[in-house]
């Protein structure tokens, strides 16, 4: 059932993330305002990191309903950590582009991190691995 559920969580991103990837900087500008169509990129890196992080499955909400808070506190916090070390150089060399890099990594980081707490303290792979695997 979790892997289910990391699936669809997958599934949905992708299908949120399809239109924007055939016909982002359009839709953004009709949507917008023309300026807005060089947002496309960050967006997709946006997407791009929600859907790898995704695919680790509902870690904070299976720690979260286990009394496991303190792990997904601390998943957070060291996630917030590379964000902010991450955040001022990548947006100094690119801007925009770097933002949304630095935090698609971080929200990755956080993914695992709570990944491998779910698999350690609870024995449960809650991934789309699980899947693959069968």
């Amino acid at each position: 059932m979790l892997s289910w559920v990391a699936a669809a969580m997958v599934l949905g991103v992708a299908v949120m993330t399809l239109p924007f990837a055939l016909a982002g900087p359009q839709l953004l500008a009709k949507v917008f305002g023309g300026e807005f169509g060089a947002s496309n990129a960050p967006l997709l890196i946006l997407s791009a990191g929600t859907l790898i992080g995704s695919a680790f499955g509902a870690g904070a909400t299976l720690l979260n309903m286990t009394g496991h808070e303190k792990r997904t506190t601390r998943a957070f916090g060291l996630s917030l950590v590379v964000l902010g070390l991450l955040s001022p150089p990548f947006i100094q060399f690119w801007g925009a582009v770097g933002a949304a890099l630095a935090n698609s990594i971080a929200f990755v980081i956080w993914s695992v991190l709570m990944w491998l707490d779910v698999r350690r303290l609870l024995q449960l792979d809650a991934s789309v691995a699980q899947l693959i695997q069968r």
